[in-house]
This record gives structure tokens, sequence and C-alpha cells, in this order.
């Protein structure tokens, strides 16, 4: 038994086997900083999600190594008060009130606790390309790599119901130190080259030991001529 399709089928057949061949939006909620991060310089980790429509808040943990990252603590007093800022995303861009909520969570070390949402009677926003959410300042401790994850996570729509993320993605660093900062500016230029030299004929004692060049642990000759040839560009 033959089976005849009428044309006027054809254009449904071609939208059913479109909407089967391309794949479905994902949506991915991702931490974003600069993977290479130098010891002791604070940086910013930013919460971004991209394509995902009417949702209205987020709750999540971030989990880090707390012998290699700290938390930048706001007013540098206890408890520690996260330093944060709202991305674009809930807020409207600055148009809309949100309520934000950060903390560390006191009995497990490494966990900083976030959770952001509109206010009031307002609808869900969307995203359809990467945009922010809200980042959070860190300050690395010590070199070597390491790896900030989600846990706990999750959107929420418009009726307050989970949203569908489809990947929640972490973010390793690595952190190193800069040879030659000895003044600890996080830049080498002529002015460690001097602090070098002070400390060499003793008006000075104050130095960046992490920036020693040869692993004598102690500033000395050795790193003055590296800093010159550094700012020489040799």
């Amino acid at each position: 038994m033959k089976c005849i399709l009428n044309r006027m089928m054809w254009p449904v057949l071609g939208v059913m086997v479109l909407a089967l061949a391309w794949p479905a939006m994902a949506a991915t909620v991702s931490l974003n900083a600069d993977t290479t991060q130098l010891k002791g310089r604070p940086f910013d980790l930013g919460v971004a999600v991209d394509t995902i429509n009417s949702v209205y808040g987020i709750a999540c943990d971030l989990v880090y190594d707390p012998e290699y990252l700290e938390v930048a603590d706001l007013v540098n007093g206890l408890p520690v008060q996260p330093t944060t800022t709202e991305g674009s995303l809930f807020n409207g861009g600055g148009a809309d009130t949100t309520i934000l909520r950060a903390a560390l969570q006191e009995d497990v070390p490494g966990i900083l606790v976030l959770g952001l949402t509109r206010s009031g009677g307002v609808g869900g926003v969307s995203a359809v390309t990467d945009t922010d959410i809200i980042s959070v300042s860190f300050i690395p401790k010590k070199v070597g790599t390491t790896t900030i994850t989600f846990q706990a996570q999750a959107m929420l729509d418009a009726t307050k119901n989970p949203a569908t993320v489809d990947l929640w993605s972490p973010i390793t660093l690595d952190i190193e130190i800069l040879q030659g900062d000895v003044d600890g500016s996080f830049v080498v230029d002529m002015a460690d080259a001097i602090q070098v030299l002070k400390i060499m004929i003793g008006i000075a004692n104050q130095a960046n030991l992490d920036s020693d060049v040869d692993g004598a642990g102690k500033i000395s000759l050795e790193e003055a001529i590296y800093i010159l040839q550094t700012v020489a560009g040799q």
C-alpha cells in the first residue's frame, strides 16, 4: 500500500526536520576571570549566564580552596563582608530593584554563599548573550593551581520554579609570583631597582620576598640586575 503525501504537508515536514536537526539552545552559567593571577593581587571573579529566558533570581555556593584564595573583605572586619558587585541581568541595567546577599559559610571554610533576586511584582528577565550576574573579589594567597566550582546551585524563573540550566561551568586558576616586584606594586619598574639599592645600602628594609629571582630568600644585587634587564626589555 503506497502512502502519498500531499504537497501541502511538505512545509510542515520541513519544519519538523529542522526542529529535530537543530540543537536546542543550552543555558550555561560560567565563572569568568583571567586564568593567570598574581599572588597578593585582588581580582574580580564574574558569574555570568548566556541564553536563558524569563529568570527571576539565582542562588549558589562558590567553593574555593582557602589555602590558595581568600574572599576580599569590604570593611576589613569580622565577620567578613564579601566585596561584590551586581551585574546588569537582574536589575535591568540598574533600572529595577534587587536583593543581594553574600556571606561566608561559618562552619566550612572555603564556601561563599550567594543569592540575588529581583524584587516586587515584576516579571523575569532574559539573556541572549553572555550577561553578568554578579562579581566577587578574591585575593590569591599561594602559588599554584586551584579551581573554583559551584555547589547547591539553582536559577529561578518568574514563577519561582527552577529554571533549566544545562551547565554550571567552573574555573581553574594558575597563581604566580611576579619576580622583581620588590615594592609589591605588581609592576616591575625602576622603583623596584631603587628599592633594591636602598635595601643594599641599609636605608630601607621593606621588600616583597616573593620577588626573589635566584631563590636565595633575600633581596640583593641579582634582583637589581634582573629588574634593570626587565625594564630594558632584555
